[in-house]
């Protein structure tokens, strides 16, 4: 009886999801989104899914997963319609490695960093490869005394990285940086005031027409505020930049912060309006001021966990996490163009899953490719899915 009731379970998913998806081809022009598939073939409890693509076209994935009672980063390539198998990266393994973040060069080249813990050390590691092999710099921070958190990595077009990420304890939090100089020197330094009494946090670095920039939110009696400086290279320092057209950010909410090809930056992130929680949407102009819309249409329901991505002119794509009635834990899209919102659109299978932290990029072609993870806390199957979505 019980393994009926889930077959049946699983068959009225599926043809709500074809419902579903039948409405949104005939709404966005026959969209075409491919059946999710699983790409972590040799890892568990797998979470902290990225997704980048390349110049050249191949498409890369990075993951913390668990294997042989250890938790790793786990690298994932393909190439044309091709996947490799995926690689542990790290290099240390009697380590615990966490939160990883990376950055595609101009030449297709991975850089990957993440925090590895063993006992009381933590450390901010940094690898990266150049044609087929993988090189692992000496980490770039240990500390016994302070969490090293949120790793953040850009590479210049002269190929040299900034790794930036905060660090500190209880409610003392600095945001730090670490970069190569003009004589090849490893410069590690802070960035924010490092005898604050408050948080610093979220770092984020950004490649722009001007310099590269870093972002972050600080602590103070009001509450959050955004923190942004800009990297001076004749004098190899990150100076304070006021970004503009931002100053109706919800910064208590922690937008997750991007740019656009013209340097120009974006925020989403979800809040409650109305007993309901929805994604919501600002873009730096000097009219909204990043005050923020409403993304989603109406028609789901815990809207939360956004993730986004520019496209080309005016186009932004965000994804997410929500229900839909009876579908629970899904992945949801949408297009905004010029600050106006589409439909709601499905991505996942509708399976009860408890899928969580969609990741998308777009590649050379315009295909959109976008990850996520089944949360196995929540009663999930710990896998990593990839899906694409043609407009």
């Amino acid at each position: 009886m019980i393994k009926m009731k889930h077959i049946f379970s699983v068959f009225l998913s599926m043809l709500i999801v074809c419902s579903i998806a039948l409405s949104a081809m005939a709404q966005e022009d026959a969209i075409k989104i491919r059946t999710p598939q699983i790409i972590s073939t040799d890892s568990t409890e797998n979470t902290n899914v990225k997704i980048l693509a390349a110049p050249d076209g191949r498409i890369y994935v990075i993951w913390q997963g668990k294997k042989n009672e250890r938790f790793h980063i786990f690298f994932r390539e393909k190439i044309g319609e091709n996947w490799l198998e995926p690689i542990m990266v790290d290099d240390v393994k009697e380590n615990d490695d966490y939160d990883p973040a990376f950055f595609v060069d101009k030449d297709s080249n991975p850089h990957i960093v993440w925090v590895s813990k063993q006992n009381q050390t933590q450390e901010i590691h940094y690898a990266y490869r150049i044609g087929t092999d993988w090189i692992f710099n000496p980490p770039i921070r240990s500390s016994q005394e302070y969490n090293l958190e949120c790793p953040s990595i850009i590479v210049g077009q002269n190929g040299n990285p900034f790794i930036a990420w905060q660090e500190g304890k209880g409610i003392a939090y600095t945001i730090w940086c670490s970069f190569e100089d003009s004589k090849g020197n490893i410069q590690t330094r802070p960035v924010s005031e490092p005898d604050s009494d408050h948080y610093n946090i979220y770092p984020q670095l950004f490649v722009t027409p001007m310099s590269p920039m870093l972002l972050w939110y600080e602590a103070q009696e009001e509450g959050f505020v955004l923190r942004s400086a800009a990297f001076i290279k004749d004098v190899e320092k990150w100076v304070d930049y006021p970004l503009d057209g931002m100053q109706l950010l919800p910064t208590n909410r922690l937008p997750i912060l991007y740019s656009t090809k013209k340097g120009n930056f974006f925020a989403v992130w979800y809040d409650n309006i109305d007993g309901v929680d929805h994604i919501m949407f600002g873009t730096q102009d000097q009219t909204t001021q990043c005050a923020g819309i409403i993304v989603d249409d109406g028609s789901t329901l815990n809207n939360s966990l956004p993730s986004a991505v520019a496209g080309n002119d005016d186009e932004v794509y965000i994804c997410w996490r929500a229900d839909m009635e009876t579908l629970f834990s899904q992945i949801f899209l949408t297009k905004i163009s010029n600050n106006k919102p589409g439909k709601t659109i499905l991505l996942s299978d509708g399976i009860e899953n408890y899928y969580s932290h969609p990741d998308m990029t777009i590649d050379k072609n315009g295909r959109f490719n976008i990850v996520w993870f089944s949360n196995a806390r929540e009663g999930g199957d710990g896998a990593i899915y990839y899906t694409t979505v043609e407009f």
